[in-house]
């Protein structure tokens, strides 16, 4: 697969699948983390998915899925994820950018006020990085009274219907993966 124009049309997310890891945590959409019982859960609104996270290292994970298999541990305050084995299929974004079951996702989630915290991840993949890259953003917490995570119920190809003269844009082979056209 690679980076290139037209790319948005064979978004995994435009046909509702699980966006995978880091994306889901970098969506538009709220998620919240619940901790107890030692393992951490968290719980994104996007296709209302979730992941486990087993603190200790768990070994290589028996096999690929759409959020893979994080395990994570304390440094300090900073809780740090390591995800392996996504299935290949998610995309870091809408430009076509992957994430390969060989590649090692690292998240780093330190909090920095009550409000807010320091999110960054880095990717490992030998086979297609020349070197590891790491991604640095803020996340802030749901100020709203009552904030939650809703229902979310997602319509594949929505985007073409409220979109849709973008969609014109799109070459005859994107269309046609996208059910647009035979």
């Amino acid at each position: 697969m690679r980076n290139e124009k037209h790319a948005g049309g064979r978004d995994p997310e435009k046909a509702c699948y699980l966006p995978g890891i880091p994306r889901a945590t970098y969506m538009g959409y709220p998620f919240q983390i619940i901790q107890g019982g030692g393992d951490i859960l968290m719980a994104y609104e996007y296709a209302s998915a979730n992941r486990v996270i087993q603190m200790g290292d768990i070994g290589i994970p028996p096999i690929d899925t759409w959020m893979g298999t994080s395990y994570g541990r304390w440094e300090g305050n900073t809780l740090v994820v390591t995800t392996l084995s996504q299935n290949g299929e998610t995309w870091l974004d809408r430009a076509g950018n992957f994430v390969a079951p060989t590649t090692t996702v690292i998240e780093r989630f330190t909090p920095m006020g009550p409000n807010h915290m320091d999110y960054s991840v880095t990717f490992e993949d030998p086979e297609i990085y020349t070197k590891p890259w790491t991604i640095k953003m803020p996340l802030y917490r749901r100020m709203e009274k009552n904030a939650q995570l809703l229902e979310f119920k997602c319509v594949p190809f929505a985007e073409m219907y409220l979109y849709g003269d973008l969609y014109d844009t799109l070459d005859a082979e994107a269309k046609k993966r996208l059910g647009i056209e035979k």
